[in-house]
């Protein structure tokens, strides 16, 4: 009887040891976000490009993000909630959000936005990276469009600690929309856009963002809308 209580015991507190731990976890992952998350001042003027006398709100968030010498993750959470919802990466949220990426459809067009060092941007015009389930190793994520004759992506889920979806209306009625994952210094590793502002907007692409869009607004948000005390 006395063994059984012990080991009632010793389970008991295994269990409550190891819910402190993945609290503690958490709040660190999100202690560390925050510092990847605009200021009230960051804000200032990445609306003022954006917005002002001026500014440009159809511009991809490189643009702004090279301008004002800013890493692309303050630029996305400079936004309102109304423009753009984030969330606090983990990699069990990666492939839960790569899998709303993978009902767009795989002959959807879209454009593939990379960078070298968060400076350095690429752009490829093509359709949406799937997920290729058979190669999965070493940790990697692995994305084929084309079914592996256009891009190929091999993503570190562990890697990534913020992702944003950004959606920003243009004077014309069309919209910038695009599905931006973060590196563990705010820059961007890859963005998806599905439509650019001014341009033709797919009813396919759009219909396939507003699936990611509904994931992420359902999902606890990463940054605090910021204040001047902030």
């Amino acid at each position: 009887m006395l063994l059984k209580k012990l080991l009632v015991s010793t389970c008991i507190a295994a269990s409550v040891a190891s819910s402190f731990t993945g609290a503690a976890q958490a709040a660190k992952a999100s202690k560390f976000n925050e510092e990847l998350c605009a200021s009230y001042f960051d804000k200032q003027l990445v609306r003022k490009a954006y917005f002002g006398w001026g500014g440009k709100p159809t511009d991809p968030m490189a643009i702004p993000s090279h301008t004002l010498r800013m890493v692309e993750s303050k630029v996305t959470s400079s936004f309102s909630d109304k423009m753009a919802l984030g969330i606090n990466a983990t990699p069990a949220l990666f492939k839960e959000v790569w899998k709303s990426v993978d009902m767009w459809g795989e002959k959807t067009p879209i454009k593939v936005v990379i960078t070298v060092d968060g400076w350095q941007a690429f752009a490829f015009p093509g359709h949406v990276p799937t997920t290729r389930k058979e190669d999965h190793a070493n940790g990697f994520y692995d994305v084929f469009a084309d079914d592996g004759s256009g891009l190929r992506g091999h993503i570190s889920p562990k890697d990534v600690s913020l992702i944003y979806a950004v959606n920003l209306p243009a004077q014309d009625g069309t919209a910038l929309r695009a599905l931006s994952f973060y590196s563990q210094k705010g820059d961007l590793i890859l963005g998806l856009y599905a439509t650019e502002g001014g341009k033709p907007q797919n009813a396919e692409a759009i219909a396939g963002f507003d699936k990611s869009w509904d994931l992420l607004k359902s999902m606890p948000r990463a940054c605090k809308t910021p204040t001047p005390n902030s």
